[in-house]
């Protein structure tokens, strides 16, 4: 996941645009070459994020 504008933090509400679902943002990752949590992703930083979406079709690639 790249952030183009703004941020992701932790409990924001994250939309999957092709299927309107909403899901909560339960942890944020980037690499750093180790996988380092953090609260957030700010803008122009590469990372991704868990959300708990355990349906398959409810986040096509």
């Amino acid at each position: 996941m790249r952030i183009m504008q703004d941020s992701i933090k932790l409990h924001d509400k994250i939309k999957v645009m092709y299927t309107t679902y909403e899901y909560q943002v339960k942890q944020v990752y980037i690499f750093t070459p180790k996988r380092t949590k953090k609260n957030a992703l700010y803008s122009a930083e590469v990372g991704y994020v868990i959300s708990g979406i355990q349906d398959i079709d409810s986040a096509p690639m």
